[in-house]
């Protein structure tokens, strides 16, 4: 497989970056002109006539909103004006998403913005980690999403809580071609990886961060190969390692994983924001 990282420069966490989150929407158009790149045959592409235009984006955070971004799903304005006219006049929310996800309400609003649909047609699949989008997307942004799709969500995560980003975002999905993989006890920050003698801009003390991360690196390498098997090979037997029983026991002792998809009756329970807070 040939793995695709781009640096979404002016928009990421690093202490040199002085914008940090504020463009984030602009992720997907990033994907798209580095697909632009990788399968085209310029001088500098070391992998030119290689590679096919069959591709699954996968991704954390906002970089779950990115993928499912590239797979059809659209901004719903209503619901992002009225979640963010909310959240300005004064209603608590512990959904710390949410400030993020009005940055594009600002930016549309105030600043005149337009954004543009970013669906890429070479992108077949999304496995979005931990997305945020349930006031971006609203109930009608989903609707144009054709493509497979995995959510992979945390119980414990206090940074856009499973209960109204992951599960509502997976609920409204038009596809049956869906998973929805639980982490019980997982964080917003399960699935980050910082490589050895790295160093993150902000310290996070080890409550914050959950079960050890490399647990949830196992999981998702699995997941992310399994669904890329599935979907861009055809494999019949990758397909089984996508199926809820199957997931389920993909879980660890201390990450243990609650699984569903698209033929599921109900989702998966959890606690709301507001509950987990007063515990």
């Amino acid at each position: 497989w040939l793995v695709l990282a781009p640096t979404h420069t002016g928009d990421t966490l690093a202490p040199t970056d002085p914008r940090t989150t504020d463009i984030y929407w602009q992720r997907a158009g990033d994907v798209s002109t580095t697909l632009d790149w990788a399968l085209g045959d310029s001088d500098d592409n070391p992998w030119a006539g290689r590679t096919t235009d069959f591709v699954i984006g996968a991704g954390h955070s906002f970089g779950g909103y990115t993928a499912l971004a590239l797979v059809g799903a659209e901004i719903d304005i209503e619901a992002l004006d009225r979640e963010c006219q909310r959240l300005g006049r004064g209603q608590q929310s512990l959904n710390l998403s949410l400030l993020l996800q009005c940055r594009l309400w600002v930016f549309l609003t105030e600043d005149g913005g337009r954004v543009q649909p970013w669906r890429d047609e070479r992108v077949h699949g999304a496995v979005a980690v931990s997305p945020v989008g349930s006031a971006i997307f609203g109930e009608t942004g989903l609707a144009q999403v054709e493509a497979p799709v995995a959510i992979v969500a945390g119980s414990a995560d206090t940074v856009a809580p499973a209960y109204v980003e992951q599960i509502g975002i997976f609920d409204r999905l038009p596809v049956e071609d869906r998973q929805l993989i639980l982490w019980q006890g997982g964080t917003h920050f399960s699935p980050i990886a910082i490589p050895p003698g790295d160093t993150t801009s902000v310290a996070l003390p080890a409550s914050v961060i959950g079960p050890d991360p490399q647990l949830a690196h196992r999981d998702i390498e699995a997941i992310v190969t399994a669904f890329a098997h599935t979907h861009l090979l055809d494999d019949p037997g990758a397909r089984t390692l996508l199926a809820p029983s199957a997931l389920n026991a993909l879980g660890s002792e201390a990450l243990p994983i609650l699984a569903i998809d698209g033929t599921t009756p109900d989702v998966p329970t959890v606690s709301s924001p507001e509950s987990a807070a007063s515990r």
